[in-house]
């Protein structure tokens, strides 16, 4: 794969970020052997690609929890849930609060916006109000160390989902959610798709990056091994785009850097929420320009049903944000449980490649991929 050097908007809040941004590597001249030829004269594996995908079209395995839990947690338990203010954060607390509500714990949601000073302001608060538990979706705890700290003195359950750096925080291996490892996985899947997609047509790719969430920089080394793998000579620049624009500006961002960028033949969104309203963006610049995602909110995934999105890699935050509650039930009742179930990605066994032939029926649900897992935690919890 040829990486070109990153050009990068400049962002406010890019200080909040305590993550190591990829370095550009050297250019690679390996052949990529046996695929179709790319746009721009590269060789493309599509049917590499497209096998490196199958398993995740597939039906997932047997359901993850089948230990009961032992009693339900004390009657008036709390739960603060760090909210980064992005829509899918949105969505996973309702999902919480749904599951919240079958064990009798109150989840209270923190605002926690992206600069220092928000997020310093913003747990000081969790530590004076002293929560049960503390759940905490892709916020790098690098940024409230000292509270973190705090609350764990204080005896409160810490609960990660989609922590990268987790090991230097003393969380242990069987995390919830996706960590360094799913991280990558989810950057080979999201480039795989891109390449089966375009039928290896795009080749002069461009990936957009949210620096303040931390595992964005690791999809990008997970997009960065599957082209090397599929597509050598494919060429990548790498854009930070603030998650202060998600839902704003991004849009327009995008649209500026393909219109300086005219040779850019597709792009890949580290956070699908950066498509929201990209494709009237497009239309009023006067281009077309595919992409593929990861986690697709409602309106991507509308989006993608009207053909105005390529596709994204869908994950199922119904299922995530459940277990992540019988973690905290668990926590909360000193009942030990491993949820290394599906080994260094768990997240892999819940995610498919969305695209205009499968979007979810139920767009504001998005996709499920266990249908009864309401009633399945409900038995389990509450022996009903």
């Amino acid at each position: 794969m040829k990486h070109r050097h990153p050009w990068q908007l400049t962002i406010a809040a890019a200080a909040a970020a305590s993550v190591l941004l990829t370095a550009c590597g050297d250019d690679a001249t390996d052949d990529g052997g046996g695929g179709d030829g790319g746009a721009g004269g590269a060789e493309v594996d599509v049917a590499a690609a497209q096998a490196s995908i199958e398993p995740l079209l597939s039906p997932p395995p047997e359901f993850p929890v089948t230990e009961p839990l032992a009693e339900l947690p004390p009657a008036g338990s709390t739960a603060a849930f760090l909210d980064l203010g992005t829509p899918t954060t949105g969505a996973f607390y309702d999902y919480l609060v749904e599951a919240g509500e079958v064990l009798g714990i109150e989840v209270q949601r923190v605002q926690t916006g992206s600069s220092p000073q928000e997020i310093n302001a913003a747990m000081n608060s969790v530590v004076e109000g002293r929560p049960d538990a503390v759940i905490d979706v892709a916020l790098d705890p690098a940024l409230w160390t000292p509270q973190l700290e705090a609350l764990r003195d204080a005896g409160v359950a810490i609960v990660p989902v989609s922590i990268v750096n987790g090991e230097e925080f003393g969380f242990d291996d069987s995390q919830i959610g996706q960590g360094a490892a799913g991280a990558r996985e989810n950057g080979k899947a999201v480039a795989s798709a891109l390449l089966a997609e375009t039928n290896g047509e795009a080749t002069n790719l461009v990936y957009y990056r949210v620096p303040e969430v931390p595992f964005t920089p690791l999809v990008l080394e997970g997009v960065e091994e599957r082209l090397d793998e599929q597509c050598p000579d494919c060429e990548l620049r790498v854009v930070d785009i603030s998650a202060a624009e998600i839902g704003s500006t991004a849009a327009n961002s995008i649209v500026s850097d393909l219109q300086a960028n005219p040779d850019t033949e597709a792009f890949i969104a580290s956070v699908d929420e950066l498509q929201m309203g990209l494709p009237a963006a497009m239309q009023v610049a006067g281009m077309d320009v595919p992409g593929m995602g990861t986690s697709p909110n409602p309106v991507n995934l509308q989006q993608i049903a009207e053909g105005q999105e390529l596709g994204a890699l869908g994950t199922d935050f119904n299922m995530i944000a459940w277990l992540t509650m019988d973690r905290v039930a668990r926590e909360l009742v000193g009942q030990e449980f491993d949820y290394s179930f599906f080994g260094e990605a768990p997240t892999s066994a819940f995610q498919t490649i969305i695209t205009q032939d499968n979007v979810p029926e139920d767009m504001e649900r998005g996709y499920v991929a266990f249908e009864d897992y309401q009633e399945r935690f409900t038995e389990l919890w509450t022996g009903q």
